[in-house]
């Protein structure tokens, strides 16, 4: 490990996007860490442009994780967010651009994205999203996709 992260960002971020299985790994491994914020950061980055929604599922443990969506104080200026709001974003982000996924699926992306809703009720909802997208995402037949009903 370290291979991506340890070579020129862009690098990684486009294999990543390219869909290299050893580069997604990784960002995965280093997103969930929660050890070193920076290198988080960058695979947060890299997995909401990526444009994968194959990653959907893979942000399945993450965002039904019980935790605190308003997140935790790390410093005294600094707010940890939980992971599972930041997959809740992940997954937003990733059917707004993601190719073969319906217009009015990556238009509802969108909108949740920018909509007022607290950390909590936007999680809720992408849950919600989820278990009803659970056998297309699992299948791999993004095309499927529907939006929230």
């Amino acid at each position: 490990m370290g291979k991506a992260f340890g070579s020129c960002r862009s690098d990684a971020s486009l294999l990543v996007k390219l869909g290299d299985p050893v580069a997604t790994e990784e960002a995965l491994q280093k997103f969930e860490e929660q050890t070193n914020w920076g290198q988080q950061r960058r695979a947060f980055g890299y997995l909401s442009r990526a444009g994968r929604p194959d990653v959907i599922v893979r942000m399945k443990k993450n965002l039904f994780t019980e935790e605190t969506p308003e997140g935790s104080l790390f410093e005294e200026d600094m707010r940890v967010t939980p992971l599972s709001v930041q997959s809740t974003r992940i997954i937003l982000q990733t059917l707004v651009v993601a190719p073969g996924v319906a217009d009015n699926v990556r238009e509802w992306a969108g909108l949740q994205s920018q909509s007022s809703l607290t950390n909590a009720e936007l999680r809720e909802r992408v849950r919600r999203w989820f278990l009803q997208n659970t056998t297309a995402l699992e299948q791999q037949r993004y095309s499927e996709l529907t939006v929230l009903r």
